[in-house]
């Protein structure tokens, strides 16, 4: 599949993971918890089989995806067919993820 600038949208995200791609989360700051839940800011760049990267963003936008709580984030590992995921939790940490191979 042929991705035309630096972004995608979540689905085209999903097809790079099922292409054997992978996402990279990063946690752009600090998450903290509360009455409302934990909530944070997160984002998500998907790396293609050939090494390219693409940052996830807004559908039919050019901006940024920044997820806001992991029900967000969990809803995208949901859709992509993750079976289980990690979040990082520190600013500045990430975490790489693969589908696992059926």
């Amino acid at each position: 599949m042929t991705f035309f600038g630096t972004t995608v949208s979540e689905k085209e995200a999903v097809q790079i993971l099922k292409d054997g791609g992978s996402v990279c989360v990063t946690a752009e700051e600090q998450s903290y918890g509360g009455p409302g839940g934990v909530k944070g800011l997160w984002t998500i760049k998907a790396t293609a089989v050939d090494g390219k990267e693409y940052t996830v963003r807004v559908a039919q936008k050019s901006e940024v995806k920044r997820y806001k709580t992991p029900t967000g984030l969990f809803s995208f590992f949901e859709a992509a067919g993750f079976e289980e995921a990690t979040l990082p939790m520190k600013a500045g940490s990430s975490v790489v993820l693969k589908l696992a191979e059926k």
